[in-house]
């Protein structure tokens, strides 16, 4: 009996590791691993992109947001999705310096990372940067607006709040239960 071999496409092989490789990455880090996590990423032979969001995501989960932004700064290419991920992690980790410079170069911005500078913002109560940057913003989704409410309220700007209320163009759960709080907490 003659064994018969298949060749398999090296790009294939590549795929298949890159995907499995990435995987193992996302399961590391959230349980505290990261280190493991960039073992297993440093040891792989391809990086897609989504290996290298992985790890970044993974230093940012576990609070080591300059070692984040070392290999992010390393990348050989990047996307809006890669963008948003360092401006959110920075913000997820009181850096609003670092968010803002990461948001001012972005090639591309989306809802996504207009609203992550919002929430920058309202962390560090900017109040006034961050109402002009969310009227500037070209798209917004029912996030952004439920993110600016929820600011307004928690900075007990309740006429603004109710207006921007008014305004927005979906008032779910969320929203109407941060009208309702506002109203409690201001009595």
């Amino acid at each position: 009996m003659r064994t018969k071999f298949v060749t398999v496409p090296r790009d294939a092989f590549y795929t298949h590791a890159a995907i499995s490789g990435t995987s193992h990455i996302a399961r590391l880090a959230p349980l505290g691993q990261i280190d493991n996590a960039r073992t297993a990423f440093d040891q792989m032979l391809h990086k897609p992109i989504a290996s290298w969001n992985a790890v970044i995501a993974g230093y940012f989960q576990n609070s080591r947001a300059h070692e984040a932004r070392k290999l992010f700064d390393r990348m050989p290419e990047r996307n809006t999705v890669l963008w948003t991920g360092l401006v959110s992690g920075d913000v997820k980790n009181g850096m609003i310096d670092g968010t803002r410079k990461a948001y001012d170069v972005m090639p591309q911005r989306n809802v996504v990372s207009w609203t992550a500078m919002v929430r920058g913002y309202l962390q560090e109560g900017m109040i006034s940067a961050v109402e002009l940057l969310f009227w500037q913003m070209p798209e917004k989704n029912f996030v952004s607006w439920t993110v600016m409410l929820g600011g307004l309220i928690q900075d007990s700007r309740l006429d603004k709040a109710h207006r921007l209320f008014d305004m927005m163009p979906v008032k779910d759960v969320v929203a109407k239960t941060n009208m309702i709080g506002g109203y409690c907490q201001e009595g």
